[in-house]
């Protein structure tokens, strides 16, 4: 009907603003321009979204088109009572057509078809009240009415009656002001519906409203807790429901099901089928006094079956395709390529076989990983033919890669996401590469709240990941190598919280609550990111042996060293500590903040020397 290429329906005018909106991509705080003389959703939903509302009318009381400039910023024009606001094809102009359905501009194209989008309703009319002084609206004849009588008068035209189909021309003032002809064939009108009212009623009385503010709802991955998950438990401003998958209660500590035994909780069954799953949640969730709107996964092994629980009960979520694209590091690394994101040479292996051929065109060392690796867990940095012959066969359970070995200094970068846009970055320089803290490295990382040399656009950089790869919201958590030339090469990325301390750091860093700033974005929130004094903070994991406990320093006199503001200790003397091969095994943490990346760093390493885990072999 409109002429449009593309066209979604929803519920209302206010979700389609809400909608269209933040796809124009305004920064916080831009000017976003509507004309005073429109629906209070209008400017509602600019707020919102953490814009600043700019109200502009002409004389007419529509949008001053004189003041759209371009691409610059977005726009919201009103094509109010049916006249037509005349605009060019700006590219975020926002159309609202509810009051034009069925008008066009003079060049001929249909309301709601130019700019950015236009917003319209599938009702034919629009209601006005006959006490509104219509003599000052031309009131042309209408192809329904044509025969029956004359549609207007010199004056107030008392011969509308209820019911009756007429028209308003765009310039909306004395018939001899106006365009002639029927409505459906002319620019600048459209169909409105005349609706009795009587001016002199009396109004009933109003009761007096209660004003509730809506607590938002949020359904949480609970597969293994840290920080965010504590922060989340700690909030009074919010429901929460937890989601848990039957094969990952065993690594739920008993304290945290003491301290969650009062939240409604979901657990998927092992081997029920997710759709079944997903049906059972639906009965169940419509049993609570609210019923989760907004979704969080931490957690990166739980990535792909959470996202698809999440999608089948209709919450927000990432589709097949954005999962495999932030967990299979294949699909990821092409999708790198096609967005022209510089990254490794990579192959897909099945056997020792393709490794060598790999090995033959692009040299040794390589890494050897799988393909849905995380934490480094069975990754491996192969010099020669003789460290590939150690863990041949490779085993068919599992996908397998290999992609050539980097030089150059890693970093890891994080950023916060909202309405698909970087609201801001965050740098964080690693001591030794995360694969070399299997080997005995300092496992570490430091937020670069000053220090931050790279001399690259971050935010750039991260928002054509996030374009590329559509992500809309949340946490990101991404690695690359910087070479000796100023290349960048990416490595991973991760749509959810980094692992470690990496998010409280960048709190540290920057003075600010980070934990409260990432659970705002999975509540449709824009943050308000407000730093103070800035400096670095890193987290340095504690060394980790297996065997049983001995002696280990206490956590106060790790504390008690210079910098040192948290820490946590996860082990004491009697347990039974296993075998590990992870680079988030440690025996606890300790978060470590100074006035520059240097200072962080000796302080990291005056730990590690004041620091003693003695263990004692139980085979």
């Amino acid at each position: 009907m409109s002429g449009a290429r593309h066209v979604l329906g929803v519920g209302n005018a206010t979700q389609a603003r809400h909608l269209v909106l933040p796809a124009t991509r305004p920064a916080v705080g831009d000017r976003v321009r509507h004309p005073a003389t429109t629906f209070a959703a209008t400017a509602s939903a600019v707020l919102s979204c953490g814009w600043v509302p700019s109200v502009d009318v002409d004389d007419r009381f529509l949008a001053d088109t004189n003041l759209l400039s371009g691409d610059a910023e977005p726009a919201i024009v009103v094509h109010l009572d049916g006249r037509v606001v005349g605009i060019s094809n700006v590219r975020c102009v926002i159309q609202d057509c509810a009051q034009a359905m069925g008008a066009v501009h003079p060049d001929g194209a249909m309301v709601g078809t130019k700019g950015f989008a236009g917003l319209c309703r599938l009702l034919e009319e629009r209601s006005i009240p006959t006490f509104t002084p219509l003599d000052r609206y031309f009131l042309p004849d209408h192809p329904v009415l044509r025969d029956r009588k004359s549609l207007y008068s010199d004056n107030f035209p008392w011969n509308l009656v209820e019911g009756d189909l007429c028209a308003i021309s765009r310039d909306g003032f004395r018939p001899d002001q106006g365009p002639t002809g029927p409505n459906v064939q002319h620019p600048g009108r459209a169909p409105v519906l005349v609706r009795r009212t009587d001016p002199l009623q009396r109004p009933r009385p109003l009761r007096p409203l209660r004003r509730e503010v809506m607590r938002p709802c949020l359904l949480l991955v609970d597969g293994r807790p840290g920080t965010f998950t504590d922060h989340v438990l700690s909030r009074d401003d919010l429901d929460l429901v937890l989601l848990r998958f039957e094969e990952h209660l065993s690594s739920l500590p008993t304290d945290h099901l003491l301290r969650t035994a009062d939240i409604p909780t979901f657990t998927i069954d092992a081997d029920a089928d997710i759709r079944r799953e997903a049906e059972r949640y639906l009965t169940w969730v419509a049993g609570l006094p609210t019923r989760p709107a907004h979704f969080c996964n931490p957690q990166e092994p739980l990535q792909e079956i959470s996202q698809r629980f999440a999608g089948l009960v209709g919450l927000p979520h990432l589709d097949a395709e954005q999962v495999a694209w932030v967990r299979d590091k294949t699909a990821m690394k092409r999708r790198f390529r096609e967005i022209g994101i510089p990254c490794a040479e990579f192959s897909e292996v099945v056997d020792g076989d393709e490794v060598l051929g790999f090995a033959a065109a692009h040299g040794w060392p390589l890494i050897l990983k799988p393909v849905d690796g995380w934490s480094s867990i069975d990754t491996y940095k192969l010099n020669d033919e003789h460290d590939l012959a150690r863990l041949l066969p490779l085993p068919p359970s599992r996908r397998w890669m290999v992609e050539e070995f980097l030089t150059g200094r890693e970093y890891q970068l994080c950023a916060l996401v909202a309405h698909g846009r970087v609201l801001d970055t965050y740098v964080s320089w690693t001591p030794c590469a995360l694969l070399e803290t299997i080997y005995g490295g300092i496992n570490g990382s430091i937020s670069l709240g000053v220090d931050n040399e790279l001399g690259i656009d971050e935010k750039e950089l991260v928002q054509r990941i996030v374009d590329g790869m559509r992500i809309d919201h949340g946490y990101l958590h991404m690695e690359f190598f910087r070479s000796d030339d100023g290349g960048i090469h990416m490595s991973e990325v991760g749509a959810r919280l980094a692992g470690c301390e990496l998010p409280s750091n960048h709190g540290f860093a920057r003075n600010f609550d980070m934990m409260a700033a990432t659970l705002d974005t999975y509540l449709a929130r824009v943050p308000s990111l407000e730093y103070l004094t800035p400096r670095c903070a890193g987290d340095l994991l504690l060394p980790y042996k297996p065997g049983r406990v001995v002696k280990v320093t206490p956590l106060e006199t790790l504390l008690s060293m210079p910098g040192v503001v948290h820490g946590r200790m996860n082990i004491a003397i009697g347990d039974d500590l296993p075998d590990q091969r992870a680079s988030h095994a440690s025996a606890g943490y300790v978060q470590i903040v100074g006035p520059s990346r240097q200072i962080v760093e000796d302080r990291m390493n005056g730990v590690l020397d004041a620091f003693a885990l003695v263990t004692e072999d139980v085979s």
